[in-house]
């Protein structure tokens, strides 16, 4: 799939329902990996509840089955990704994310396209981040467990300034004690079986092979056509205009068949070539990484600071003044995914301040990465 850091998909899961598609932001970034793409799914209806009881279900039969292996899988079709083609969260050397409870899940994927680009070296204007998420209870905290930064960027500390602060807004003290780690309700990672994955052409994104496939079908069909007028049509006098129709689409389901298949089974040796080539970069990367690491460790900082406020509310009029004065004059691009009243809020700020802005003020760019369907 060909996707970025702003996408979303469709997806259905059989188990569940024939007919039901359900959107979720992408979780991940395309740079995380070929074959990979992650949504984070919360539990707020019945559909919801069922995906999640039926993995719990999965769960609890593997877990007494340990001795006798039987697969267990959930089959998921994806339909997509849909959403902004422009990836605008590049545009802008300072950004302000705002999230409202699972309307974070975009943003991993931002922070995950952001932080690749910078430990990878490639084109990425982003260099001060804030991120600030407001959650009802802690217990969603481990969600930003799911982003590892510093997997990702082990350096990105002296290349971007990443803040994140989080209101817990209907708890007013930490539930835990400092040092236990909070568990949710459930969470459930699955891996993707790679026996049955989506077609090789649909959503490939690689409009190379797409285009072979579709030269090569054309001129199988126009070959098969010329040799069957040559050699039995013609030869044999057959005139009935049926038979002749069912001869022409017989070449042509043989033509999408045997020489359309030729080109996917290409593609996908060249696909299974190059992703054993990733791998083997990817292995050697992690061992230079490992060894800088070792070198570099005792002056090495963490990725990023992060604050959790017990008990409040996000003050938009106090964010993005206090970004005003440490920013100076710059764009700053505000994304916002949460509930309406979180978007408004945010909104009519950025709107405020655009207009009493002085020279040395910076100017708020406003977008909204929430969907209704």
């Amino acid at each position: 799939l060909q996707y970025n850091a702003l996408s979303f998909i469709f997806i259905r899961i059989r188990e569940l329902s024939w007919l039901q598609w359900h959107p979720f932001s992408v979780s991940s970034s395309p740079l995380d990996g070929k074959n990979r793409i992650s949504v984070i799914i919360k539990v707020l209806g019945k559909w919801t509840a069922k995906l999640d009881r039926n993995i719990s279900d999965i769960i609890e039969i593997r877990d007494q089955n340990e001795t006798a292996f039987q697969p267990h899988k959930i089959t998921a079709s994806v339909e997509g990704p849909y959403g902004h083609e422009l990836p605008y969260h590049l545009t802008y050397k300072n950004l302000v994310l705002v999230a409202g409870g699972i309307g974070v899940s975009p943003f991993f994927a931002i922070l995950s396209d952001i932080l690749h680009r910078v430990g990878e070296g490639k084109p990425c204007l982003p260099r001060k981040v804030l991120l600030v998420w407001a959650i009802k209870k802690s217990n969603e905290l481990p969600l930003l467990s799911t982003l590892d930064m510093e997997s990702i960027c082990p350096f990105s500390p002296y290349k971007l300034n990443l803040e994140i602060d989080v209101y817990i807004t209907r708890e007013s003290e930490p539930s835990l004690e400092e040092g236990n780690i909070e568990s949710t309700k459930s969470s459930h990672v699955f891996p993707i079986s790679n026996g049955h994955g989506m077609s090789v052409l649909v959503g490939t994104g690689n409009n190379i092979w797409l285009g072979l496939y579709v030269m090569s079908s054309v001129v199988g069909f126009i070959v098969l056509m010329s040799l069957l007028n040559i050699f039995y049509i013609n030869h044999f006098y057959i005139t009935n205009s049926w038979y002749r129709g069912l001869l022409f689409v017989v070449c042509m389901l043989v033509s999408v068949i045997v020489f359309g298949g030729l080109v996917v089974f290409l593609w996908s040796c060249w696909e299974k070539h190059m992703s054993a080539v990733d791998k083997s970069e990817h292995r050697k990367r992690n061992v230079q990484t490992a060894s800088v690491i070792q070198s570099d460790s005792p002056q090495r900082k963490s990725v990023g600071s992060r604050r959790v406020l017990y008990g409040s509310r996000p003050n938009f009029q106090e964010i993005l003044g206090s970004l005003s004065d440490l920013w100076g004059h710059v764009d700053i691009g505000v994304i916002v995914c949460g509930p309406a009243t979180l978007e408004a809020s945010v909104a009519k700020e950025c709107r405020s301040r655009n207009l009493k802005r002085g020279s040395d003020s910076p100017i708020f760019h406003f977008h909204s990465h929430t969907f209704d369907l």
